[in-house]
């Protein structure tokens, strides 16, 4: 089976999962997994984030009607819309950090909530953790990039935990000493890089810095 219908089945099955699931079903607007930003059969970066956001201007713009909307290489409910300024300034944070567009966004939670604190008051995350890890998982196996960008260096325990992952070098902190790259690799030996969220506002300082990293990094792979 070729990487387009493997990515098509995986997204087949997390509609299916998202319908047997009451919990999902009545709380989720949309879900995000291999969302592209270039049309390139070859990806550079798996870029992951904790959750998909929910903006109120998503929700009002594109409200659900019968099925979950969905965020991904197959459909992106999002991908004429100039408008959205959380979705634009992502956008344009993954290209300025990873220095292309040749990537593929998923997420550790597939589906939206406003925030960390939504997402815990709407759903026990680790009812459906394993379900995430294995699609993702797989996800990173299909398109084998160079390395996977984890946007939310706070989550990074969590994550390591869940994806058997182990440090390969000190932690990088930005001008204030606070925590801005920690680099680490699966059983595979491919890169994991935690980097400061990109909604916190990365100044042009630190948005350089881990550019660069990731440029030099992501090399040996």
């Amino acid at each position: 089976m070729n990487k387009k219908l493997l990515i098509s089945s995986n997204i087949q099955k997390i509609k299916e999962y998202s319908r047997i699931n009451s919990d999902i079903w009545e709380n989720a607007h949309h879900f995000l997994y291999d969302k592209r930003y270039s049309n390139s059969e070859v990806i550079h970066y798996v870029v992951m984030g904790i959750n998909p956001g929910e903006p109120g201007r998503e929700v009002t713009a594109y409200p659900r009607v019968n099925e979950l909307l969905e965020e991904t290489s197959e459909y992106d409910y999002l991908a004429d819309d100039t408008k959205s300024k959380p979705a634009t300034k992502w956008r344009n944070s993954c290209r300025r950090a990873c220095g292309t567009l040749d990537i593929a966004l998923t997420e550790a939670f597939f589906w939206s909530s406003k925030g960390v604190k939504e997402l815990n008051e709407r759903w026990d995350r680790k009812t459906h953790w394993d379900f995430c890890v294995k699609m993702n998982k797989e996800l990173i196996e299909i398109h084998n990039p160079k390395a996977v960008i984890f946007s939310g260096i706070s989550h990074l325990k969590e994550i390591a935990l869940h994806y058997g992952l182990e440090p390969i070098g000190e932690i990088i902190p930005n001008e204030k000493g606070h925590r801005l790259i920690a680099p680490f690799k699966d059983h595979h030996g491919r890169p994991w890089i935690f980097v400061k969220h990109f909604s916190a506002r990365p100044s042009k300082f630190e948005i350089e810095k881990i550019k660069n990293y990731i440029g030099a990094e992501c090399w040996k792979s």
